[in-house]
């Protein structure tokens, strides 16, 4: 289970930012957002193409079974804890219309509460602190 969710993690983060990486503008007016400066398309490109993409690939090896799931587990919930903690303090500062924050809250949140499930409900006892060394026997 914890792998096929990293998986669909991974193209989650990979999939949307190609498209962002490929015509950001286009992309961007989606959310009602217009890019009027090249800097701009360059850092929405950065920040929306090819981090995410990096974030994908490093999910990639734990949802293969290359490498420990628990890492990516932790990426996960850290990046969308963020996030919604982001929106949350957008609705109380900002003003204006937040449809579309509310709209990436309900994705974000149970993506937040399902990745902290797997990563903290789902292991076994034995690995959720180091096992203490045996004495001697004498």
């Amino acid at each position: 289970m914890v792998r096929i969710w990293l998986a669909l993690m991974a193209l989650f983060f990979i999939i949307p930012s190609l498209l962002y990486l490929v015509d950001p503008a286009t992309n961007f007016a989606v959310n009602g957002q217009t890019l009027t400066a090249t800097a701009a398309l360059s850092d929405v490109r950065v920040m929306y193409g090819t981090f995410p993409i990096a974030i994908g690939l490093f999910l990639v090896p734990a949802a293969i079974g290359r490498s420990d799931p628990r890492m990516a587990l932790w990426l996960c919930v850290l990046i969308f804890t963020l996030l919604v903690v982001g929106r949350l303090i957008g609705l109380a500062l900002d003003h204006g219309d937040q449809a579309f924050t509310r709209m990436c809250l309900m994705f974000e949140v149970p993506v937040m509460l399902v990745s902290a499930g797997l990563l903290f409900v789902r292991r076994p006892a034995g690995s959720i602190a180091p096992a203490a060394a045996s004495p001697a026997a004498g």
